[in-house]
């Protein structure tokens, strides 16, 4: 079987039915692949502080930063959520 290069693999992130990747995400929280996150969204999405990540992949905040611009640049997306809209987890 071969790798899928990064546009197809963002082509097939882009495809999966919302409650399956949620179903994905979730799954990687509960094994640890992703940090808990610092609360959930008005639709039950999990975000995150951009620090937490940067964290957990041993990344420095600059380095993550950079990651998430090129990231949007490439791909049209947004990495920012309405603040209003999060209900935290303490």
């Amino acid at each position: 079987m071969r790798s899928l290069d990064d546009d197809e693999l963002i082509t097939a992130l882009d495809n999966i039915p919302p409650e399956v990747m949620l179903a994905v995400t979730h799954r990687a929280i509960q094994e640890g692949r992703l940090p808990k996150p610092a609360g959930y969204d008005d639709a039950g999405e999990p975000v995150w502080k951009l620090e937490a990540i940067a964290e957990f992949f041993g990344l420095d905040v600059e380095e993550a930063k950079a990651s998430v611009r090129e990231f949007q640049e490439a791909h049209g997306m947004a990495g920012t959520v309405d603040p209003a809209s999060i209900s935290r987890i303490h």
